[in-house]
Order: structure tokens, then C-alpha cells, then sequence
């Protein structure tokens, strides 16, 4: 399937602020839109990437995010590139576990806004009518 036509254009049209979207593959948007920026390892320092996918508070990747402009989170299907791959360097380097994954999608700090062929995004700030106490 060629790429326009699969789940990256839809992803990439519900990025409606140009802030920029992180995630470990969320370079793939840029071959549908290259006026959305990305971010990832690539781009981050080391401490920032760990503090990102690690997920130590809310405050801390929220603060790091938005340092960057950066506005939305993607979380790739293939959950074993968004978690164990990225252990295999944290766990023995930094003593710590990926747990963005689960952390992103509890926290009151982002809105869950499209589920795309099992593509997650997630904006920072919180939904609209979203209760305080959300866990």
C-alpha cells in the first residue's frame, strides 16, 4: 500500500496547530505532510528522549515538550519498537523501562484525539470537559 494512502495522512491531518508530534516513528508523517516537525531520538538530547520514554512525572515530559513546541504524541502500532526496543538501551544505561506508552494515555495532561489502524495520538493539553481526577 503506498504510503498516502495508509493511516499517515489521516494522522497527520488531526495535527491542527503546527506544533511538532514525538514518537518513535512519528518521521513517517513527513512523507504526507513536511510541515509538520517530528521528533524522537534523533533530534533530542539523550536525557530528554530517556525522560520522554521513561515518563518519570507528568510535569517533567510536559516541561521538556514544551521547551521543543512540541504538541502531540504518536504511538506506533508495533508496540515491541515503541518498548522493547527502546529497553535494550534504557534498562542497562539508565536503569529504567520505556512506560510512555501507558503514561500517555492515563495522564490528564493529554487528550486522546485519533485511533488509526492502531496508530495512538495524543495532544498535550486536556480534553475538553475531561474531569481533574482523571488517573
Amino acid at each position: 500500500m503506498p504510503i498516502d494512502q495508509g493511516p499517515y495522512r489521516e494522522l497527520a491531518g488531526a495535527v491542527s496547530d503546527g506544533r511538532g508530534v514525538i514518537g518513535a516513528r512519528s518521521h513517517s508523517l513527513l512523507n504526507v505532510s513536511a510541515d509538520i516537525p517530528t521528533w524522537g531520538g534523533q533530534f533530542l538530547t539523550e536525557d530528554e528522549y530517556v525522560t520522554y520514554l521513561t515518563w518519570p512525572s507528568d510535569h517533567a515530559v510536559v516541561e521538556m515538550m514544551e521547551r521543543h513546541d512540541i504538541g502531540w504524541v504518536l504511538i506506533y502500532p508495533v508496540r515491541v519498537l515503541e518498548t522493547d526496543y527502546h529497553n535494550t538501551w534504557l534498562v542497562p544505561h539508565h536503569g529504567a523501562r520505556a512506560r510512555h506508552v501507558e503514561r500517555v494515555a492515563a495522564s490528564p495532561a493529554f487528550c486522546h484525539i485519533a485511533s488509526v489502524r492502531g496508530f495512538e495520538l495524543y495532544r498535550l493539553g486536556s480534553c475538553p470537559g475531561a474531569s481533574a481526577d482523571r488517573a
